[in-house]
């Protein structure tokens, strides 16, 4: 039973990994890509380290350096010494990626919609409740 619903959890993330990538074509964004900005939005202030990108998401240091690099090549991002550890770098939104800070959380909140729609609010509400149970700590 614990296959069955594993698959079906990796199932649902792929398919709104699929929608997200189809609706950030326009912007020359992958869904990996999103997901790091849209963490960026609510850590400006102080600004973050790519590790920090590294622990929130369970992603390699290879893996989010290629995101990182090619958010930067975009103008979504640049990277800035940490004061702190000269051996870091910050990751800085530029104005391109503030211009659209609006549009891309009303993007993100279209997206889970159209992913949650079939469910009622009460549904809504266990399945959260459910997966924050089933969330290792």
């Amino acid at each position: 039973m614990s296959g069955s619903i594993a698959i079906q959890l990796k199932k649902i993330v792929q398919d709104f990994e699929n929608l997200s990538n189809r609706r950030l074509q326009a912007y020359q964004l992958t869904h990996s890509q999103f997901k790091i900005i849209k963490y960026l939005y609510r850590h400006q202030h102080p600004p973050i380290n790519q590790g920090n990108v590294e622990r929130y998401f369970s992603m390699s240091n290879p893996t989010v350096t290629g995101i990182v690099q090619n958010l930067e090549k975009k103008g979504w991002l640049r990277r800035q010494p940490d004061p702190t550890d000269s051996r870091s770098k910050l990751l800085i939104l530029t104005e391109q990626s503030l211009a659209k800070e609006q549009e891309f959380n009303q993007l993100f909140m279209d997206m889970e919609e159209d992913l949650l729609a079939p469910l009622t609010v009460h549904e809504r509400h266990a399945l959260m409740a459910l997966l924050t149970k089933l969330k290792p700590h």
